[in-house]
């Protein structure tokens, strides 16, 4: 009895040994993002010269993080800056007529874990801005680096615009890492292709090009997956 004891005590402290202890620690949870909202255009903030504007982010707090990283992206140039908060807003200075988008990680120094909130896009306003490019569009499917099967995918995508006037779409598809046009003057209401032709063991990369009537278009990034 003695014997089977001592043997409890020992895989019990090999395995509290083996675990690390940063394992037993759960993430922090994900702040939910307030201000500014989504898909809208921001018009408040503090102009600091005609093309660029300080703008103030919040969020909920989160009562199991001590800190917090927020990440914005140029939406038109796709470069990212992340910076630092310890409370649940921070004002940033970003360019003024510009599609953003922008999420808060969650962070604790009693685990390397981090949870991201969910990703919201907003239009900065400028001096002479009347109509608002359209958002770049969203893959919903094949998403960035999935793995598909079988001999023809659907490319669906999402479109977003402030002034809710898109009037079309192009989709450019192929192997090639430019990949060329397959569609052109898709109506504003087709957000897919059905039945693409694809090869198993190639890779695929695609893009998605929003029109509005006024002239102004936004290149999504260029998505790419795999198939099997």
């Amino acid at each position: 009895m003695r014997k089977y004891i001592s043997i409890l005590l020992v895989a019990g402290a090999v395995f509290s040994c083996v675990i690390p202890p940063d394992l037993l620690i759960p993430a922090p949870e994900a702040a939910t993002l307030l201000s500014p909202t989504t898909n809208e255009v921001c018009a408040a903030g503090t102009v600091l010269s005609d093309s660029i504007t300080r703008i103030k982010f919040s969020w909920t707090a989160v009562t199991d993080a001590e800190s917090y990283d927020i990440t914005i992206k140029n939406l038109l140039t796709g470069k990212s800056l992340t910076q630092g908060a310890t409370t649940n807003s921070i004002e940033v200075a970003v360019k003024r007529n510009t599609p953003f988008s922008w999420f808060v990680t969650s962070k604790t120094t009693k685990t390397t874990k981090t949870t991201d909130s969910e990703t919201w896009k907003f239009y900065t306003t400028g001096p002479v801005q009347i109509f608002y490019t359209p958002f770049p569009a969203e893959a919903i499917s094949p998403t960035i680096g999935q793995q598909m099967t079988g001999d023809k995918v659907s490319l669906r995508w999402k479109g977003t615009d402030v002034d809710n006037d898109i009037s079309g779409y192009d989709v450019y598809f192929g192997t090639d890492a430019n990949p060329p046009i397959l569609q052109t003057k898709l109506a504003a209401t087709t957000t897919s292709i059905a039945d693409v032709s694809v090869v198993a063991g190639s890779k695929y990369f695609w893009r998605v090009v929003t029109k509005d009537p006024n002239g102004n278009s936004s290149s999504s990034e260029i998505f790419q997956f795999t198939v099997k």
